[in-house]
């Protein structure tokens, strides 16, 4: 922040203060509801970054599985019944399964 901008922030600041700062706020919100609206409205950013990290936590063999088992839970929703392992184990018997 430059000098001039510095200086400024500081005088309006001080202006604030001398003013009657949260008072005057008070007032200001009770009486003019649209302007105090608009100054709150300044204060909310309009974009927010985000960062995200993408890793490769998971061998090609964990992925797989993690596939396979949400492919199975989906089938067993989907078919109304859950092997006897629960859906996403390895036991694929299809023994009690409603044909």
């Amino acid at each position: 922040m430059n000098r001039t901008t510095a200086a400024l922030k500081e005088a309006l600041l001080e202006a604030f203060d001398r003013g009657g700062g949260v008072d005057w706020l008070l007032a200001l919100m009770k009486d003019e509801p649209k302007t105090f609206a608009s100054l709150l409205s300044r204060l909310i950013p309009t974009e927010t970054a985000t960062k995200m990290e993408i890793t490769n936590e998971l061998t090609d063999e964990e992925r797989r599985a993690r596939i396979a088992a949400i492919l199975d839970a989906g089938r067993a929703r989907r078919d109304g019944y859950v092997a006897s392992g629960g859906a996403g184990t390895d036991d694929d018997s299809l023994a009690d399964h409603p044909s």
